[in-house]
């Protein structure tokens, strides 16, 4: 369920913005109030058309950012983490990518307000913004040219690799949730993994994966 931070508990934010001592102090106490909501893991961030304009920072946790088929099949699209802002697009309806916190996901929202704000005070922010957006874009670009080209083996030792958690070899994910990220089915997941586990690259648990020869899996990954 999500909650809402109070003022004095909001995390700094200062240190996100490289301009931050261009703006002015209305400024930055406006951005110092906007909400810093926090969500749980799985939990689908959801935002009114109106509030699909500006970004999301990533305060704490990440926000996964996908694409989801009428039968249920999912894609990702891109992931943001914790200094990494996700850009919202002003659209509703059939094809509007779902946003869901990966982890316990703390984030505030740079509205269109706020942004305005800050080009008025400081120009060439909207250069600092438009990076963002391109950031955004070639991660999106980068894992369909990923899924498409590799085989899917490749794509789940990627993930693994890359979902390992902070100095630990050990992925929280289920087969299903691995599944969504490529829009294929469990069990197809599960005989990829069922392989690795068979040559000794991982060791699996319920709803734990613990990478055992990483070498080889970056090796698969063509990391």
């Amino acid at each position: 369920m999500c909650t809402v931070k109070h003022i004095e508990d909001q995390l700094d934010i200062s240190g996100y913005f490289p301009f931050w001592a261009n703006l002015k102090p209305a400024q930055k106490s406006y951005l110092r109030t906007c909400q810093q909501k926090t969500y749980a893991d799985n939990e689908k961030i959801l935002l009114s058309p109106n509030d699909r304009t500006g970004f999301l920072l990533v305060l704490e946790g990440q926000i996964r950012v996908y694409i989801s088929s009428p039968g249920g099949r999912e894609f990702t699209l891109y992931h943001a983490g914790r200094g990494e802002f996700c850009s919202l697009l002003p659209m509703d309806g059939h094809g509007t990518p779902t946003l869901e916190a990966v982890g316990s996901c703390t984030f505030v929202h740079i509205n269109m307000q706020a942004l305005m704000l800050m080009f008025s005070s400081y120009p060439d922010s909207a250069m600092f913004f438009m990076t963002k957006i391109g950031s955004n874009v070639q991660s999106v670009l980068g894992n369909i040219e990923y899924a498409f080209f590799n085989p899917l083996r490749s794509s789940i030792a990627r993930i693994l690799i890359e979902n390992c958690g902070d100095g630990t070899n050990t992925v929280y994910a289920t087969h299903e949730q691995i599944a969504n990220h490529f829009g294929t089915t469990r069990e197809v997941v599960s005989r990829e993994i069922e392989g690795f586990r068979k040559q000794g690259l991982i060791a699996t648990g319920r709803g734990r994966i613990t990478v055992l020869d990483r070498e080889s899996l970056e090796a698969l990954a063509q990391l």
